[in-house]
């Protein structure tokens, strides 16, 4: 007779005439934690990723596209066929530009003028940011840079308010991401794709057990690819001290 703390498995029933268990006990995994890890997306963490693909791919094309087709269609601005002016400039490039120097309240210049034409009305510039900046490739950027018509420029000042709150929102919600914190692997249990599909994770997960233990024989038996990965990686220990340190320490 022999009375110790053995796991009761059915390997062991063969050999071993065990008495009734008295304690119910599962696999418990033991993660390592971190801490002071970011993630490398933390930059990205104040919005949902939903939310991005709206502003980037949505709301920025939306904004550009129509601010230019406004500007295009407008019979005082960039589509004037009796008077053009020779020094307006404004391409479906630079209200990209215009969009996102407004996003990230990058300098634009522009003003706010009124001109009489020789026929028309009055051309209204309005000021989204009256500072001098230069656009890329170093070419000066001038008022002929901006759109003109009333209506493209009311959508670039509700861009620019657009833009105004979402920096502020962005910026608040960043500090409180990018603070130190400890972070650790919240795996859900056995079946966690970390642990099922560990050769799918970027850098590869890297777990094991106690070699000859009971948690290595019930993985073998019911776990068969877990069991193939932590055999083919050696990542197999001699007893539980030995486990921990590599957690600890690999």
């Amino acid at each position: 007779m022999c009375v110790t703390s053995l796991k009761l498995n059915s390997e062991r029933a063969r050999d071993i005439d065990f008495s009734l268990p008295f304690l119910e006990t599962g696999i418990a995994i033991i993660v390592k934690i971190r801490s002071g890890v970011l993630s490398p997306t933390a930059f990205l963490e104040p919005f949902e990723y939903s939310t991005w693909v709206v502003i980037l791919l949505v709301s920025i094309q939306g904004a550009a596209l129509s601010i230019f087709i406004f500007e295009w269609v407008s019979p005082y601005s960039f589509n004037m066929s009796k008077y053009p002016p020779p020094d307006h400039k404004f391409s479906l490039c630079r209200s990209y530009w215009l969009v996102w120097a407004t996003l990230f309240s990058a300098s634009v210049s522009t003003g706010l003028s009124v001109g009489v034409g020789p026929t028309g009305p009055p051309s209204i510039a309005m000021t989204v940011i009256s500072q001098e900046s230069r656009l890329p490739f170093g070419t000066p950027s001038s008022l002929s840079d901006v759109p003109k018509s009333t209506v493209s420029r009311c959508m670039a000042l509700v861009w620019a308010a657009f833009g105004l709150t979402f920096l502020a929102v962005y910026t608040a919600n960043l500090a409180a991401f990018m603070i130190t914190r400890i972070q650790y692997y919240d795996l859900s249990g056995i079946h966690d794709p970390m642990l099922a599909y560990p050769a799918d994770q970027q850098p590869p997960f890297r777990y094991g057990t106690v070699d000859g233990g009971n948690t290595h024989e019930t993985m073998k038996r019911n776990w068969k690819n877990m069991h193939e990965y932590v055999k083919k990686n050696h990542f197999f220990r001699d007893n539980i001290s030995a486990g921990v340190e590599a957690v600890r320490n690999e």
